[in-house]
């Protein structure tokens, strides 16, 4: 694990393929990554208010990967790479 960055939070951006979307992906300085859609739509709603969603964000839902997106897992070893030197 490279040194603490200087960065205490960064973020990006970009379109998801899986769930056809514009999304942000957050890496923390201690390289905690994470999507913001999965965040507010998949990995906080409980079973019972996902039974509420509407058809299309169930779709999206089903379609999301969730914490290891390889998106996410790829945007936070680019970060590390970077860190440590090594891109």
């Amino acid at each position: 694990m490279p040194h603490s960055p200087n960065w205490q939070r960064t973020a990006i951006g970009l379109h998801c393929d899986y769930i056809n979307r514009r999304v942000t992906l957050v890496v923390t300085g201690n390289f905690e990554a994470k999507c913001s859609w999965y965040h507010l739509w998949k990995g906080s709603v409980l079973e019972e208010e996902k039974k509420k969603l509407d058809r299309a964000i169930r779709t999206k839902s089903e379609n999301c990967i969730g914490p290891e997106c390889p998106m996410v897992v790829a945007y936070r070893d680019k970060l590390l790479r970077e860190e440590s030197g090594h891109d």
